[in-house]
Formats: structure tokens, C-alpha cells, sequence
């Protein structure tokens, strides 16, 4: 027994002297604590963090989707293009109503949204707008 405690312990303190480990906790308990994890998930590109913020119901077909490497790997870059947008801006206004949250940030007309599931509040990725085309981009 006094063994395996030591060989735990060995490997917890390798793990935590690990470079660059992202092991950010993700706090859903409220839109501002959503919205702050979901920075930490942007700057880390952390595709998995990233599939945990979604709604239960969005996260298998995502999960599905990052099997092929070329998309999981335009999602990491997506996700870190996204925090240089976005980590100058402070939250301006957080407006809760039923089981929807949105925050508007200052200097900009960008929105987050967020909707509770099960008092879990959940990023909504905005929808891709129409190109002159008539097609998603």
C-alpha cells in the first residue's frame, strides 16, 4: 500500500512540473465564470475543454466531428484566434433572461451567449453568417 501511495505521489509531482500543461478547471456555474473559462479554453486551444462548454446535446456530434485531425487541428487554431480577439475585451454587460445569458463586451458589438442546461450554463458558438454567395462560410 505504502508503495503505491509513494508511486501516486511520484507521478502527481511529475504531472505538475509538466511545461505548458493545461489543467484549467471549467466553472459552469454562472455566465460570467462560463464565459471566463471559455478565454482560458480559447487561449489553450483546448478542443476537449472546449467540446465540455457546449450543450450536452452539441457535444457528441463535435466530439464526432474532431476524430479527423485536419478538423480538430482548424478548431485548435480557430479556438486560439479567437482569444487574440477577444482577450483585450472586458465585459461590459451581462444580461440574464430565463434560461439564456448574453455578454456584451466593450469596444466592440461581438456577443457571447451562454443557455442553462440543468443550472449548467453552456456556450452557444454564434452561427456562421451567410457569404455574398448565399452559402455558410
Amino acid at each position: 500500500m505504502r508503495k503505491e501511495i509513494g508511486r501516486f505521489l511520484v507521478v502527481a509531482f511529475v504531472v505538475a512540473l509538466l511545461p505548458n500543461a493545461a489543467f484549467a478547471a471549467i466553472d459552469q456555474s454562472s455566465p460570467e465564470k462560463a464565459y471566463s473559462s471559455l478565454l482560458e479554453v480559447y487561449k489553450n486551444g483546448d478542443t476537449a475543454a472546449y467540446v465540455s462548454l457546449l450543450q450536452p446535446s452539441e457535444q457528441e456530434a463535435v466530439k464526432e466531428s474532431l476524430k479527423d485531425e485536419a478538423t480538430k487541428k482548424k478548431l485548435e487554431e480557430s479556438l486560439k484566434a479567437a482569444y487574440e480577439r477577444l482577450k483585450d475585451k472586458a465585459v461590459d454587460k451581462v444580461t440574464v433572461d430565463a434560461q439564456k445569458a448574453t455578454i456584451s463586451l466593450v469596444g466592440t458589438t461581438e456577443v457571447v451567449d451562454f443557455v442553462s442546461v440543468n443550472n449548467v450554463w453552456c456556450f452557444v458558438p454564434p452561427k456562421a453568417a451567410p457569404s455574398a454567395e448565399g452559402t455558410i462560410n
